[in-house]
């Protein structure tokens, strides 16, 4: 019977440090521009497991980790690996079945792998992850799910822009009237 405990915590233990399966983006097809008159025909889109937040000048993503990055894809004009398969990205921090909270950022510009030091059009959602299920073979696989179907307007973009700290701007300030009284004297 010993034996037998042994084993059983053994198969609880590694089919709990399994890492699960999610899938992730963005689905809009309808998704516009900062202005509202174009389709987004590009830009750049993360997944972070925890909240992130933008204040003050930056993203804010401490205490939440980052998941993925992606490009539009194709003619979809959707982001990210939104079907569940064999092919699903997989992380130790994600947990199918709990309701983790997640944050969904999308940025307007194509190529940006980092938010430090991003400057432009964003926007940013944030949910509870969610689960769906697909059959590998016989067996039933439960992933999580952290979507945006939300189709983004022009308004519902944000700007993100470098804050100069509060002694640049005294300094800058300090300078320009050094100059304006220069100017006056001459």
């Amino acid at each position: 019977m010993k034996k037998l405990m042994i084993a059983a915590a053994i198969v609880c233990a590694a089919v709990m440090s399994q890492a699960s399966q999610y899938v992730w983006g963005f689905t809009g097809d309808s998704t516009m521009d900062h202005t509202g008159g174009n389709y987004l025909e590009s830009g750049s889109a993360f997944l972070y497991l925890g909240t992130v937040a933008y204040a003050e000048g930056a993203f804010n993503t401490s205490g939440a980790t980052l998941l993925g990055t992606s490009q539009i894809n194709g003619d979809g004009y959707t982001f990210g690996p939104l079907n569940a398969g064999t092919s699903s990205p997989a992380n130790d921090a994600v947990i199918a079945g709990s309701s983790q909270g997640y944050t969904l950022i999308l940025l307007e510009t194509a190529g940006i792998d980092t938010l430090a030091g991003y400057e432009g059009y964003y926007y940013l959602e944030s949910g509870t992850a969610g689960t769906t299920t697909y059959m590998n073979g016989t067996t039933p696989i439960t992933v999580a799910t952290m979507k945006s179907a939300t189709n983004i307007s022009g308004s519902m973009w944000k700007e993100a822009a470098a804050v100069p700290e509060p002694t640049s701007g005294l300094l800058l300030l300090l300078g320009v009237a050094g100059l304006a009284l220069k100017r006056k004297r001459a």
